[in-house]
């Protein structure tokens, strides 16, 4: 029952539907991608994670772009297992590097 909230797409909800929306991307090479913790609150059987994320990917036929922005997590047990319930990813900026001249 998670959900992944992003700008400018419905809510995508269900694991087999974030699922197939993460395989969506055929030939995406992802050149480097990293997270940082700002801050993680554990309340009983709940938990939420905040922190930054960076993105270099490179989609066929398109030139490599870099993403990065802010992040939160909320995080419920279910039995023995910590599972994602949210997540919402804010991008701050997606830069496109220029495309060295044709020679």
């Amino acid at each position: 029952d998670g959900v992944l909230l992003e700008p400018g797409i419905p809510p995508i909800r269900s694991a087999d539907s974030i699922r197939m929306f993460m395989g969506s991307f055929p030939g995406v090479v992802v050149e480097s991608a990293s997270v940082a913790l700002d801050t993680v609150e554990v309340h009983e059987s709940s938990a939420y994670v905040w922190g930054t994320y960076f993105e270099r990917l490179h989609f066929p036929g398109q030139p490599r772009s870099e993403q990065r922005g802010r992040f939160v997590m909320h995080w419920v047990r279910v039995s023995d297992a910590w599972r994602i319930l949210r997540y919402y990813r804010i991008p701050v900026t997606t830069v496109v590097p220029p495309t060295p001249p044709r020679r």
